[in-house]
């Protein structure tokens, strides 16, 4: 790609999407390229603090983790036991903080999903177990 093509392609990211470029660090970049961002930022008046990389980075872990819970909801109404196991994922997962402390990946509120996520597929494999029961009486 020629160096104006990634200039303009630079010039039309809203901010958020420069920040989350620049929070990935220089040395994901060939040479030059985390140059033109920084550059880009500094045209556009962004300051480029840690503070605002942590929130552009807890606001995508944010998203991640609403997938994965949209996900198991998913899993759950299938009532297999892969939505079993992403709800047990999701109410176990521990991380480590910034201060190397084990802290919970989700959030107390995506938790109580992985509760729901477990009762809506119990209930979903009973549905499934019964329906099918019922389908394989009425063809025999």
């Amino acid at each position: 790609m020629r160096s104006d093509e990634l200039k303009n392609i630079i010039m039309t990211m809203t901010d958020a999407e420069l920040i989350t470029m620049l929070s990935d660090g220089k040395d994901v970049y060939q040479p030059g390229i985390y140059d033109l961002y920084v550059n880009e930022a500094k045209r556009r008046k962004i300051e480029l603090t840690n503070e605002k990389y942590e929130e552009v980075k807890n606001d995508q872990n944010k998203r991640e983790n609403w997938n994965i819970i949209r996900l198991g909801y998913a899993l759950a109404v299938l009532g297999g036991f892969l939505g079993i196991i992403t709800a047990i994922y999701i109410l176990t997962k521990k991380i480590r903080n910034t201060k190397n402390e084990l802290v919970y990946k989700f959030e107390q509120q995506m938790r109580k999903h992985g509760t729901y996520i477990i009762v809506l597929n119990c209930g979903m494999m009973i549905f499934w177990i019964a329906f099918f029961r019922k389908l394989i009486y009425f063809i025999f």
